[in-house]
């Protein structure tokens, strides 16, 4: 039996802030979905113990670490999750253990080895996870004694026996979701007495190369769901941890109509209470689906939309506004939130982007609009004959985050640092013309009479044992 320290990183800092109107910044932080999965897949099948430590929620990152990793019992390894937009974080977390100590080993998992395995060995750490982490950790701790054994381990790369494949499995049935339970949900709650958190779900992993999904990187691994009850299931029983609302956090394309329909139908039957949100893509859905949306008892819809004149929408999978109006008018007849999330600054791009912004926003007067630089993840999807040139690329943005002290940070948006001011210029142009609206002015002041929501100073720590 050993014991494995999991960490998630700190959040990687966005290249340009986001302008929200007419609600300001009211995103709540949530707990991390892919680490709660892997400790809970740890607890299910296995002996071995876990102890979680999410540094998005400290301020102190070292102190904390150095608790978790030189307590009265250390692990006998650190496992660190490394998403594409935290790498520089992910290397500071490994540097971090490796200077208090030492002999720990570390190894890491997520999305940069999963789409990078080539890359792995210039990290400092001693394993990779390359592919779904549950079962290649499993096999990492069963045999962490015997490296002869390591070896056959398929998907984990050994820095001293570098490989280039990843493994994934063929779908997630036998996979573990999250126990709420074991979530200290009191270190996501704002400063308010028994405040709302907000918990952040998915239904499935990997995603199609297809236009929408260009700004969530290429993620080179086969599109798998999860099994739609176990899900639900989760949904449901965050109506008991006072969640204010329970986000599904998938690409917009893993909605086609069928699995939209299917998803509602699921939380239907179940008689689910726990109001939910989404993130669809720009175009009509069926014709029952807001209906099915509202009896499912979700509450918020996100569409996503480059800012591109409308003849152009088409080549990111997105229709014109005007096909758009009677669905995002029936969906405010129904109760439901519409969030417009505009893509600035990205490929195919023509005239005024903070025209078209306008536009837009007046045409179907949705209830908040989110304006956010068109992200970068690399490997993205798009077609060579788009790329953009001074868009960084993954190992110039790996070296970075080995040698944050003399290189300068790639921004991770369309066109590189080159395009940031030009990003920031429609952004303030919508900012200025938006701030003259009467709902504009209204929301302000009743933001004003709003508390300041602080996270709570709980515990970083949190020790699950069987």
């Amino acid at each position: 039996m050993k014991y494995v320290l999991l960490v998630e990183p700190p959040h990687g800092s966005a290249p340009l802030e986001a302008f929200r109107f007419p609600r300001p910044d009211e995103s709540l932080l949530a707990p991390p979905w892919d680490l709660l999965c892997l400790e809970a897949y740890l607890h299910e099948h296995t002996r071995h113990t876990t102890r979680s430590a999410d540094c998005r929620l400290g301020r102190n990152i070292e102190e904390s670490l150095k608790s978790a990793a030189l307590g009265d019992e250390p692990p006998d390894l650190a496992a660190i999750n490394m998403p594409l937009d935290s790498i520089g974080e992910a290397v500071a977390v490994m540097e971090t253990l490796r200077r208090i100590a030492p002999r720990l080993p570390l190894a890491v998992w997520g999305e940069f080895p999963s789409a990078h395995p080539d890359l792995a060995g210039r990290l400092p750490c001693d394993y990779a996870l390359a592919g779904d982490p549950e079962p290649i950790l499993r096999a990492l701790l069963d045999n962490l004694d015997l490296p002869s054994r390591l070896k056959q381990v398929r998907g984990l790369i050994m820095i001293s026996h570098p490989r280039s494949t990843s493994a994934w499995l063929s779908n997630l049935h036998g996979l573990s979701t999250p126990d709420w339970r074991h979530v200290a949900w009191a270190s996501y709650q704002p400063r308010w007495p028994a405040g709302p958190t907000r918990a952040s779900i998915r239904i499935s992993r990997g995603q199609i190369a297809v236009a929408d999904n260009h700004p969530f990187g290429g993620r080179p691994q086969p599109l798998r769901k999860w099994p739609l009850k176990k899900i639900a299931a989760v949904v449901q029983l965050c109506s008991s941890r006072h969640v204010l609302e329970a986000f599904l956090d998938d690409p917009p394309e893993v909605w086609t109509d069928d699995t939209l329909m299917s998803w509602c139908e699921t939380l239907i039957s179940i008689r689910n209470a726990q109001p939910w949100a989404l993130r669809l893509p720009f175009r009509r859905t069926h014709p029952a689906a807001v209906r099915a949306l509202f009896s499912s008892r979700c509450r918020r819809v996100e569409f996503i939309l480059p800012a591109v004149a409308s003849e152009n929408l088409a080549l990111f999978n997105c229709e014109p506004p005007a096909a758009m109006r009677a669905v995002i008018s029936e969906m405010k007849q129904a109760g439901i939130i519409t969030d417009l999330t505009f893509w600035v600054g990205g490929p195919w791009r023509r005239g005024s982007e903070g025209k078209n912004i306008l536009r837009i926003i007046n045409d179907l007067m949705p209830h908040n609009a989110v304006i956010l630089p068109y992200p970068m993840l690399p490997p993205s999807p798009l077609p060579d004959t788009v790329q953009s040139q001074g868009t960084p690329t993954i190992t110039e943005y790996l070296d970075w985050a080995l040698d944050p002290w003399t290189k300068q940070r790639p921004l991770l948006v369309w066109g590189g640092s080159a395009a940031v001011e030009d990003i920031r210029r429609t952004m303030e142009y919508v900012r200025h013309r938006l701030k003259r609206k009467p709902r504009f002015l209204l929301a302000g002041f009743v933001g004003l009479l709003k508390p300041v929501l602080l996270t709570s100073p709980a515990p970083l720590i949190q020790r699950q044992r069987h």
